[in-house]
């Protein structure tokens, strides 16, 4: 069924981690976790359910947040990642963007921008060089085009692997009919209607429902993933 996921909040400040807590509860409907600690952290990450991570860059007992960004990159590419630092040097900034951070933005800072840009990530989807994503007993090898699910095999066309690559990614979230369109076929002038859309959804639903795979569509809001791998639909 559809699930929240989290924002995780790596902070030793408890104060600042408390306040930037109900900042965003009162914001966004996402539960928010707080780790003081990188072993803490790591905890949360490993439990697969973290859509944006906002980390300090110092941590106490010498910890740093550095070390939390690659280890997401390397097994959690799809989840978000912010700095919130008192680091305003150009070098640092750009160090955090090559191992892997989205957004950098340095203490103090001003709460509206803050709100902004976390508005901006966790409503964003990305696109990794990994070439299989993975969901549950879900692989979907890109390079190939072939969807393994619980051992069984399905090949998937060049625009039904797009279309089902997004809603993996940003599985469990809906994601509108508007953004698949901008985003399989983001050239505008040559965009089709949203009817080929519901067209690659429904061959998709005919691959893929015997293996318990579900594309369900939320009227007036787009469509999402649920799954029951193991169980004839």
């Amino acid at each position: 069924m559809y699930q929240i996921k989290s924002i995780l909040i790596i902070e030793d400040d408890l104060s600042l981690a408390l306040s930037l807590k109900d900042l965003f509860r009162k914001h966004f409907s996402f539960k928010v976790q707080i780790a003081q600690t990188v072993a803490k952290a790591t905890q949360i990450i490993d439990l697969g359910q973290v859509e944006l991570i906002i980390a300090d860059w110092i941590l106490a007992n010498s910890q740093t947040s550095l070390e939390i960004i690659k280890y997401v990159r390397e097994n959690f590419p799809q989840t978000k990642l912010m700095m919130l630092t008192q680091k305003t040097e150009c070098n640092d900034r750009i160090k955090a963007y090559k191992i892997g951070a989205d957004a950098y933005l340095c203490k103090p800072f001003n709460s509206q921008e803050l709100l902004l840009l976390v508005s901006k990530l966790i409503n964003s989807f990305k696109v990794t060089e990994t070439n299989t994503l993975s969901l549950s007993q879900l692989k979907l090898h890109l390079s190939y085009g072939e969807v393994e699910v619980a051992g069984e095999k399905v090949h998937l066309r060049p625009k039904e692997m797009e279309i089902f690559k997004i809603l993996i990614i940003n599985h469990p979230h809906i994601i509108s009919t508007r953004l698949l369109l901008d985003s399989v076929w983001p050239n505008i002038d040559a965009q089709p209607s949203h009817n080929t859309v519901e067209v690659y959804i429904r061959r998709l639903r005919q691959l893929l429902r015997p293996y318990g795979v579900k594309l369900k569509n939320r009227k007036g809001y787009g469509y999402y993933l649920s799954l029951n791998i193991g169980s004839e639909q």
